[in-house]
């Protein structure tokens, strides 16, 4: 009942965008209130409650190790047969992923919000490989300095200064009402989410696309999360954790670094397709990914 939700809430969101009812500006509005509130919310709700131990460094290590298979894939292998630009655009875009946007509400679905705060380590790795060395890597492409609006974008990114109070903060601080009213600021994050995930779709994917969506998307939505899963089998960690970790590496490209690659104008058409092809095509595969 609440996966029909989910693709309900996205073709409100695709219908609202092809009307012209939901317009760029309110988008943005929604991006605000994932970004500077929700997603915070989520760390301030949930972390404090966790146990610190090794099972926590898996959803630290995975981010990096994938990000960096990306890196060795379209950067190395896969050289030779890729303009610049494009090598840039697959790097990035296949090794960094939608975990909060698409993916907590997917966790929220799967497995219940107790499992957001490993969601929450996952993405927050992501981000801040998208914030140090991905934006790096766009700035030395373009050729401007961005060193210290990168350094100053990571240490003020709302979720980053969340997750670290989160951390410092004792388990029993918020009352049974405060935590009520932030299990309602986590629920509406799915329906958020999804609408402007069904805004995206209706604004940018078209058909037929060429094959460096195939490449980049194969790559992320299937070879990815499927060494991932081997390595979790190899490992024999639990269940639930194993499932949530390859959940979130089956996810969609980052959200935040295709808007980067936007503004800067790195092959725009294909940025787009790979993003809300990807959005329509992980919520499928993370269905088949959960069967295993």
């Amino acid at each position: 009942m609440q996966f029909l939700l989910l693709i309900g809430l996205i073709v409100l969101g695709f219908t609202l965008g092809r009307l012209g009812w939901l317009q760029q500006r309110q988008i943005g509005w929604g991006n605000k209130y994932i970004i500077y509130i929700a997603l915070p919310v989520v760390a301030l709700a949930k972390i404090p409650s966790l146990e610190i131990d090794t099972e926590l460094s898996l959803f630290v290590a995975t981010p990096i190790a994938l990000f960096l298979a990306s890196l060795f894939m379209f950067q190395v292998i896969l050289r030779r047969f890729l303009e610049p630009d494009q090598r840039l655009v697959l790097s990035l875009t296949s090794g960094l992923g939608n975990t909060s946007f698409v993916g907590f509400p997917l966790i929220i679905f799967y497995f219940g919000s107790d499992y957001l705060p490993y969601g929450a380590l996952y993405d927050q790795t992501t981000f801040l490989l998208m914030a140090s060395i991905g934006q790096a890597m766009i700035v030395r492409r373009g050729g401007m300095d961005g060193f210290v609006h990168t350094v100053k974008k990571v240490v003020t990114f709302p979720v980053f200064v969340a997750i670290v109070v989160a951390f410092m903060l004792p388990s029993d601080l918020f009352s049974e009402g405060i935590l009520m009213v932030f299990d309602w600021i986590i629920q509406s994050l799915t329906i958020v989410a999804m609408v402007v995930v069904g805004f995206l779709i209706a604004k940018y994917v078209t058909f037929p696309f060429p094959r460096e969506v195939w490449l980049g998307l194969a790559f992320k939505l299937m070879l990815a999360p499927a060494i991932v899963y081997l390595v979790m089998k190899l490992i024999s960690m639990p269940q639930d954790l194993e499932q949530v970790n390859v959940l979130e590496t089956a996810m969609a490209p980052q959200t935040s670094i295709c808007l980067m690659l936007l503004e800067h104008e790195k092959l725009p058409s294909l940025v787009s397709q790979l993003l809300c092809w990807g959005v329509v095509l992980s919520l499928g595969v993370s269905f088949l990914w959960m069967q295993l």
